[in-house]
């Protein structure tokens, strides 16, 4: 009684009313309460404390199935306030959903999440963005996409937003963008997965003629993932066909790097050297190549002897006697009865 004559006095001040609602929760008298909080928000002049109290009086109306239309209502009337209230959104979501009112659903999450865009809260663009996009896909896809287009322009890196976009196109939506998205996936991620995307990216980039755009994804692939005989392969095909033959040393020379079998290393240098050799003529280079192609094949004559005439070609002569010399000390062995024949092959 105390509290109710203070009220009376000054109906505004919440060291009154607030432990006058305590004491009407402790006595389960809801109708006092509910009363309460309408005869006290009309008087408090504190944005957070009408809110508190009209999410008070939300909780008392959900309690009653008849009185959701109400509860509807205030929860409303604290979202026009206070766009940003998360307790009102997520409880008025909540209720919506459970009663399969899809569209207030839709229509709440739009309203807020173009309210986050606005104040460019990276957090709630994604988590309504993602919730948005999720309700509207079964019956308006497009209008799922958009949204979370729109949040990308908020958080472009976030990959929940990019994988969800992504997961909902499908072949005749634009496959330049759809190549885009996955490229910005793809700088996410490593190894195995950076590859399949590769694979994926320059399939999409030659359907619509970009065949710069398929070739940056393989080579973004290959770098990733050295090992991929596929990827490899793809490359190797392109740089052949317009004669780019020092792309093409290049990669062998990489997959040679990679290759763990010591036989398949060396073959995979030769193959390099001979590009660096007779198309590029770089001979330093394929000097360098062959000589580490020898590393598991030490008495290999054909090695030893393309070893010779490419340090002969760089003029590196003490270079290449060097080599036939150490063939020849190895003793009646090895490489040792060739190597003569390859010295005088040579000129050296």
């Amino acid at each position: 009684e105390t509290y109710e004559k203070l009220l009376q006095r000054d109906p505004a001040e919440r060291n009154v009313w607030e432990p006058l609602l305590e004491v009407y929760r402790r006595l389960g008298d809801t109708e006092r309460l509910e009363r309460l909080i309408e005869e006290t928000v009309s008087n408090v002049f504190d944005r957070a404390d009408r809110n508190h109290l009209r999410l008070e009086r939300a909780r008392i109306l959900l309690v009653t199935p008849e009185r959701t239309d109400d509860a509807v209502a205030t929860l409303r009337a604290v979202l026009d306030e206070d766009p940003d209230d998360v307790t009102a959104t997520t409880t008025l979501a909540d209720l919506f959903e459970r009663l399969g009112r899809n569209e207030d659903l839709a229509d709440l999450l739009m309203r807020q999440f173009d309210h986050a865009r606005e104040q460019r809260d990276v957090t709630a663009t994604v988590t309504m963005g993602l919730r948005l996009a999720s309700l509207l896909r079964p019956t308006r896809r497009e209008g799922a996409m958009d949204v979370l287009r729109l949040a990308l322009e908020v958080a472009p890196e976030n990959a929940e937003l990019l994988r969800t976009l992504v997961g909902m196109m499908g072949p005749d939506d634009d496959a330049t963008e759809h190549a885009n998205l996955l490229e910005r996936i793809q700088a996410m991620e490593a190894g195995a997965e950076v590859a399949r995307l590769a694979l994926r990216i320059a399939e999409l980039r030659l359907s619509v003629s970009d065949e710069d755009g398929a070739e940056r994804a393989l080579t973004a692939g290959f770098r990733a993932m050295p090992t991929d005989a596929q990827l490899r392969a793809r490359l190797e095909e392109r740089y052949a066909a317009r004669e780019d033959w020092s792309s093409l040393a290049q990669l062998r020379e990489v997959d040679a790097e990679y290759r763990t079998d010591p036989l398949s290393r060396s073959e995979a240098f030769q193959s390099a050297a001979v590009i660096y050799r007779d198309r590029l003529r770089e001979y330093d280079k394929a000097a360098e190549l062959i000589r580490r192609a020898r590393e598991p094949l030490p008495h290999d004559t054909a090695l030893l002897a393309d070893h010779v005439r490419c340090l002969t070609l760089m003029g590196d002569f003490t270079g290449a006697m060097r080599e036939v010399s150490e063939a020849l000390e190895a003793g009646p062995g090895g490489a040792a009865p060739a190597a003569h024949g390859i010295a005088v092959g040579a000129g050296v």
